[in-house]
């Protein structure tokens, strides 16, 4: 089973925040509100998390115990959820959705 520390998704999300306000910062002179930022860092860690259940319920032998009959479910709730938290973060990124104080 693959399995990264669940302290991975908080990088992932940290290193995007970082992108997006050095980006900010050079471009538009703003910075993200805190709203904003909460919103970054739940969906990288929804998206982050979300994609290791999926792959390893797609590519790996897990024994789900009681749901083991339902593995497409969750593999349809996993890309659900992707889905959804990709949708959620490029609108977070959007200057609009910035439309800070400097």
């Amino acid at each position: 089973m693959m399995q990264f520390p669940p302290q991975w998704a908080i990088v992932a999300a940290i290193v995007y925040l970082l992108v997006l306000i050095a980006y900010c910062k050079f471009n538009d002179k703003m910075t993200p509100k805190l709203e904003t930022i909460i919103a970054i860092i739940l969906s990288v860690g929804a998206i982050f998390n979300s994609g290791l259940l999926l792959i390893n319920i797609l590519f790996q032998d897990l024994n789900l115990g009681d749901v083991e009959n339902f593995k497409e479910v969750i593999s349809l709730g996993c890309v659900a959820v992707i889905w959804v938290s990709f949708t959620a973060l490029k609108a977070s990124s959007t200057t609009k959705a910035i439309n800070a104080t400097d």
